[in-house]
């Protein structure tokens, strides 16, 4: 089966048809996966390092025993929420961090959350909190790190304009953004977390797409 079949398969889960016009580039990535080597050359890029476990200090653990042993749910998820690694995986778990307020705003999410905690043994509980961090977590850092072994020049604006053979642009990724849009008429969005800005209802959409949809990652 060829790796396209992927995204056959999930758009049907969703029951819509989304019409696509094949990018070139697209078109290019999925001729590289079908073909040898694919996964020998993506080790290049991102080798599998395996991570260590998380430990939590004996007083955390106390305190996640007693609010599992007394049933209180709120106060489990609370402590839980504060931890790096929540036990279970769940769409609205980024979404109940961004503010402390949204535990209390939403008793029939925390109810069934609460639930699922519950029809777990407390060792499971801490094993899923004690999980080392998921690989795909690194992709960023390690492509970034990946590509200057390639020779290319990172440039600033003024140089990249100027330059008239393969470089990178360098610069933050607002930078990148508006360069895109202003240079290259791309029309794309840059969001900035400024002080008023509630990420939270994005990153839920995000988080949801990406679980069904490959293609919105």
């Amino acid at each position: 089966m060829k790796i396209l079949s992927l995204y056959y398969f999930t758009l049907l889960e969703l029951d819509v048809i989304i019409p696509v016009e094949m990018n070139k580039w697209v078109q290019k990535s999925i001729e590289i996966a079908n073909a040898q080597r694919y996964l020998d050359r993506l080790s290049e890029v991102y080798p599998v390092t395996l991570e260590a476990r998380r430990v939590l200090p004996n007083e955390i653990k106390s305190q996640l025993k007693d609010a599992y042993n007394r049933r209180d749910g709120i106060k489990l998820i609370r402590a839980l929420l504060r931890l790096d690694k929540f036990p279970i995986k769940d769409p609205y778990i980024a979404f109940l961090r961004k503010k402390g307020e949204f535990v209390d705003y939403n008793p029939e999410t925390l109810a069934r959350i609460a639930q699922t905690l519950f029809s777990m043994s407390f060792e499971e509980l801490i094993q899923g909190c004690e999980e080392p961090k998921e690989f795909n977590r690194q992709i960023g850092t390690l492509f970034r790190k990946w590509l200057p072994k390639l020779g290319y020049p990172f440039l600033a604006e003024d140089e990249f304009s100027k330059h008239k053979g393969i470089a990178f642009l360098s610069g933050g990724n607002g930078e990148k953004m508006d360069y895109a849009n202003r240079v290259l008429g791309c029309n794309w969005f840059y969001v900035n977390k400024c002080e008023n800005y509630d990420p939270a209802p994005l990153e839920l959409v995000t988080n949801i797409l990406s679980r069904k949809l490959p293609m919105f990652r």
